[in-house]
């Protein structure tokens, strides 16, 4: 039993005495060690910084007019209906983009904010390192999206998460504008085509009409009845011999024209849709929560950092006494 104790275990009895033993040096250098955490994360040392939380649900819609005009045999999705999880990472990869971490940069001059020169490459990777601690974007599990910024400035921390918001919502709606501008375009010619094409049917028939040919069907059909009857004369001649010359390409037109002004009436519905999807603007996000001006600090924490530095500095002081005694054993082992 007492080779045991000479390797000095560390039973609970034994882990008691010690502690007995050093309870002043181990207190002293835990306090010491509180302190100097607490010290070192002042603001003196550390620039505290402020935090400000943004939060929405994105938005399903994408074409206005397919959402607010569509027959009864067509599915829609609400305008006002929150997005799915598919679309809302979507969203997070929007916010991700570089392109919208640029917009921010330029926006709220960064740069100049942390007193970093754009044009040299080490304060662009500095921006870049800054970016990414002080400005992070995350699902909730409520599948909306929680945008939060880190500033030493409070008020800048809040403009900053409300603003990004903004440009989210303005930047899905220059993606949408510029593929709506190119349907818009297509759409137009189509439609202007179309409509030119009818125009020239019509003339024509007009021009049909000036040689006595106006409705074939019609037409026909009084020619008929007047011959059966014995009626004629060099006007009914007249007219059989237009309508006998021309009848078949009025007929021909008369039936295009139709179809074609059912098509036009497509078409145009179309084009007014492209023109809605075009010119209005509809938000794409539904913010739950703006952010607010931070009343606290977020960064340090300064009593966790004071209460961590002083379990440090007992573990170490732990550590340093057992290895003194540990020595001091050692030595009296090989003094003769």
């Amino acid at each position: 039993m007492s080779k045991k104790h000479q390797s000095y275990n560390f039973e609970f009895s034994e882990v008691i005495l010690f502690l007995f033993r050093n309870w002043k040096r181990l207190l002293i250098t835990g306090v010491s060690a509180g302190l100097i955490g607490l010290i070192a994360s002042g603001p003196w040392l550390i620039t505290p910084k402020f935090r400000s939380v943004c939060i929405f649900y994105p938005g399903t819609t994408n074409s206005i007019s397919s959402a607010l005009f569509y027959s009864n045999n067509q599915k829609t999705r609400d305008p006002l209906m929150f997005a799915d999880q598919e679309v809302t990472e979507q969203y997070l990869q929007m916010l991700q983009s570089d392109d919208l971490g640029g917009r921010i940069i330029q926006k709220y001059k960064l740069y100049e904010h942390y007193r970093l020169d754009p044009n040299k490459l080490e304060d662009q990777k500095k921006m870049g390192k800054i970016y990414q601690e002080n400005i992070l974007f995350n699902r909730t599990d409520f599948n909306s999206i929680k945008v939060s910024v880190m500033d030493p400035s409070p008020e800048k921390a809040a403009e900053m998460a409300n603003g990004i918001v903004e440009l989210l919502d303005q930047m899905k709606h220059e993606v949408h504008h510029k593929v709506a501008k190119q349907i818009y375009d297509i759409v137009e010619k189509e439609y202007l085509s179309k409509l030119q094409f009818t125009d020239s049917i019509r003339n024509r028939l007009k021009e049909l009409g000036a040689h006595g040919v106006y409705d074939f069907g019609n037409q026909s059909k009084g020619i008929s009845e007047a011959q059966g009857s014995g009626h004629g004369g060099a006007s009914l001649d007249k007219e059989k011999a237009g309508l006998t010359e021309h009848g078949g390409e009025a007929f021909m037109l008369l039936t295009l024209l139709e179809l074609e002004t059912e098509n036009l009436s497509i078409l145009r519905t179309k084009y007014e849709q492209a023109g809605v999807d075009l010119n209005a603007e509809l938000s794409n996000v539904f913010v739950i929560s703006n952010a607010t001006v931070a009343n606290f600090k977020a960064y340090p924490r300064r009593t966790i950092i004071s209460v961590i530095s002083a379990l440090a500095g007992f573990v170490m002081g732990c550590v340093f006494l057992i290895g003194a005694e540990k020595f001091r054993e050692f030595r009296q082992k090989i003094q003769p």
